[in-house]
């Protein structure tokens, strides 16, 4: 089987600088009621930076230890899997700005991240971090901005 040719004579083509993998990206939470854009900000890793991979590996390595100790793999409890899971959006948010509890400006930290994550109160921030994770999108930007 022949392999198709490449045309490099064409007029059209797409700038692969123009969609560039970033290290991070911002999401604007939105008021889980109104849906409106709020002032408050959080800075999450991307799928490349080495906080949000050093994480994911570390998960990965943990399930494979597991698997070739025991041979099989072990359901865990529900409350396993929601911890595991408050420390991956911890480890991928890098920062916030504009949260406030009671008028009181939040201060970013690991710990206050997870606190927030862990309140039942605030689940819908912790659902938007979630899918904001997945768009990969999100994540891309042209190297002029990169």
């Amino acid at each position: 089987m022949e392999s198709p040719q490449t045309d490099t004579t064409s007029a059209e083509y797409f700038d692969l600088e123009d969609a560039v993998q970033t290290p991070w990206a911002v999401l604007s939470l939105k008021h889980p009621a109104t849906g409106r854009t709020t002032p408050a900000k959080i800075i999450l890793a991307g799928p490349e930076h080495p906080a949000r991979k050093a994480d994911e590996w570390a998960r990965t390595r943990a399930l494979r230890q597991e698997v070739e100790a025991t041979g099989k793999y072990l359901f865990k409890e529900p409350a396993d899997i929601e911890q595991e899971e408050l420390n991956h959006l911890s480890a991928c948010t890098l920062g916030w700005s504009g949260l406030a509890v009671g008028g009181v400006p939040m201060a970013f930290s690991a710990a206050a991240c997870r606190k927030l994550y862990a309140d039942a109160r605030w689940a819908w921030v912790r659902d938007q971090v979630k899918v904001a994770l997945d768009q990969r999108e999100l994540f891309i930007g042209s190297s002029a901005t990169a």
